[in-house]
């Protein structure tokens, strides 16, 4: 057994002939690649005697215009362009230092947070979810206080949380003291009609 690519076979042999196999056929030539048309009424082209496809040619542009030389090395340069009242001396040969223009508005500061209008909202919510009544007060008083800050000191922020808190307080002092009303009066409906009894 041999380990050349031939599998086999010596040079100039046939392959072995099966039962029922076609005997080999010459491969038939590729089609020539249809030729791209035309999409329909496009202009045509004849075609060029030589064979190749016309060239366009393309525009001629004028040449650039002279350049004035650079003066030599050490040599004063002209000005750019006169100075104004209150300009920077400039030095012979050096030109004046080209700064860009700021482009918009520059940010302004954060403003400083305001800790009793967060206390306030923190308060709102917590009176309004969590404990009953007396987080809601406190709601309203530090909201009261953390508005009237923020009014005062512009640098001052969270007149937001101040105002949130504020509402927020207003609803939870409401909604609690519109609950206590409304257990206070079953419970002297309840106690009357317990004492109407006998």
């Amino acid at each position: 057994m041999s380990n050349d690519d031939t599998g086999g076979l010596n040079q100039g042999q046939r392959p072995p002939v099966y039962p029922g196999a076609m005997p080999p056929q010459a491969v038939p030539p590729r089609p020539a690649a249809p030729q791209p048309t035309a999409y329909p009424g496009a202009a045509t082209q004849p075609p060029s005697p030589y064979g190749q496809p016309p060239v366009s040619v393309p525009p001629s542009y004028a040449p650039p215009a002279a350049v004035a030389p650079q003066p030599a090395y050490g040599q004063p340069q002209p000005p750019l362009a006169p100075g104004y009242p209150g300009a920077a001396p400039t030095q012979p040969g050096y030109a004046a230092p080209a700064y860009a223009p700021p482009y918009g508005q520059p940010y302004a500061a954060p403003l400083r947070s305001n800790g009793l209008a967060i206390a306030a909202l923190i308060c709102g919510i917590v009176g309004l979810v969590v404990v009953p009544f007396l987080p809601s007060i406190a709601a309203v008083i530090t909201g009261h206080m953390g508005l009237s800050q923020t009014k005062h000191d512009p640098a001052l922020g969270g007149r937001g949380f101040a105002i949130t808190g504020l509402v927020l307080g207003y609803i939870g002092v409401g909604f609690w003291l519109l609950i206590g009303g409304l257990m206070l009066l079953g419970f002297l409906a309840a106690a009357s009609s317990s004492y109407s009894g006998y």
